[in-house]
């Protein structure tokens, strides 16, 4: 050990391990390795032994999720020494977000009021601030079945617990999310999310006679017109006078006394009739 003392190359003459202030690998190292095997690290030697006696010690305290203090304590013999620390929490994973409200399974209709609520917890933050929380509404809009869905983020809210939103007026079939992201000191992150399904009712547009053409929300059909569509939702509805075959027909009314195009609310299952005179 002399040699390679005189010789100025990396050496290091004791280490120390420490758990929570206790010693738990401390020896020098000349009782432990040769010179040769100090030497051809070429760096900070006999680490091996204290990162096998932490990874026993991480073992046991796994399943309790316990707070670690671990200092590494090197000397060379010659009054130089060294310490590092570092609090380790064994098995302890990261932050977790929790949606408290709206309840799974709530239902909505447009222009409702809705809620929110949440928290985060993190082992070793504790109970995480409002400042940790990033809440985002986003609306599955899916055109053509509830498998073909895209999303639009309608709004975001950040350092809050608690919070409210009005349910929006949409095309069927879509859903809302609501998701809650909370994020430790660590920069560590959990995102939890809550599916929120809409109220629907029936919506038929038919003509009388029938089978003459009605408009839907810009779409034009030969009537009934038959629309699954979000309670309290606005649709647009029109007729016109049309020629069929050497037929002409002239528009007279809708059932619910509007114009001819005109913008109505579903609040309910609910059926218009327009009708035609023959002429």
């Amino acid at each position: 050990m002399d040699a390679l003392r005189d010789a100025g190359q990396p050496f290091v003459e004791r280490q120390q391990l420490l758990i929570q202030g206790h010693e738990v690998v401390g020896a020098t190292l000349g009782e432990r390795e040769s010179a040769s095997q100090r030497h051809a690290g070429g760096g900070v030697l006999g680490l091996g032994e204290s990162a096998l006696e932490l990874r026993r010690l991480a073992v046991r305290a796994e399943s309790a999720g316990i707070r670690v203090n671990v200092t590494l304590r090197v000397s060379d013999g010659r009054g130089g020494l060294g310490t590092d620390q570092v609090t380790i929490l064994v098995g302890s994973g990261g932050p977790s977000a929790t949606i408290t409200s709206p309840a799974a399974g709530t239902l909505w209709k447009v222009g409702d009021v809705i809620s929110f609520s949440g928290s985060g917890t993190d082992p070793i933050d504790g109970q995480l601030p409002p400042s940790a929380l990033t809440w985002t509404l986003i609306l599955h809009h899916c055109p053509t079945d509830i498998g073909s869905c895209h999303t639009h983020d309608l709004q975001s809210w950040t350092g809050i617990s608690t919070g409210s939103f009005t349910a929006p007026d949409h095309e069927y079939p879509a859903y809302l999310e609501l998701q809650l992201t909370a994020t430790d000191s660590r920069g560590l992150s959990d995102t939890v999310s809550r599916r929120l399904d809409p109220r629907t009712v029936q919506l038929t547009l038919a003509s009388s006679p029938g089978k003459l053409q009605l408009t839907l929300d810009g779409t034009t059909a030969a009537s009934q017109i038959v629309k699954t569509v979000i309670q309290n939702s606005t649709h647009t509805i029109g007729a016109s006078s049309q020629t069929i075959g050497n037929r002409s027909y002239a528009f007279i009314s809708w059932s619910d006394g509007g114009q001819a195009i005109h913008t109505i609310v579903v609040t309910a299952t609910s059926k218009y009739t327009a009708t035609f005179k023959k002429t």
